[in-house]
């Protein structure tokens, strides 16, 4: 009987593992939210169809971010071009 196969040996080093996971995935999370706020408040407009909460401005979603973002570079490169 190896010590190593048990099935409480087994189960611990699974929590262990997902305990990791959990915490990358978490870490991960917050980088990916981090970013996209960054980029949205580089963007100098960007309009959400959603309602806010008492006090607060709303919060646009992420594809709102991209689009928003998208938007925003073809206008920059579309001056750029005009001034060349």
């Amino acid at each position: 009987a190896d010590l190593l196969d048990s099935p409480a040996k087994t189960s611990r080093g699974r929590r262990r593992g997902r305990s990791i996971h959990t915490v990358a995935e978490r870490r991960y999370r917050h980088n990916l939210m981090e970013q996209f706020r960054n980029l949205a408040s580089a963007i100098p407009f960007i309009c959400t169809q959603q309602p806010s909460r008492a006090g607060q401005d709303p919060k646009p979603s992420m594809a709102e971010v991209l689009v928003a973002a998208y938007d925003h570079i073809k206008q920059l490169e579309a001056e750029v071009a005009r001034l060349r």
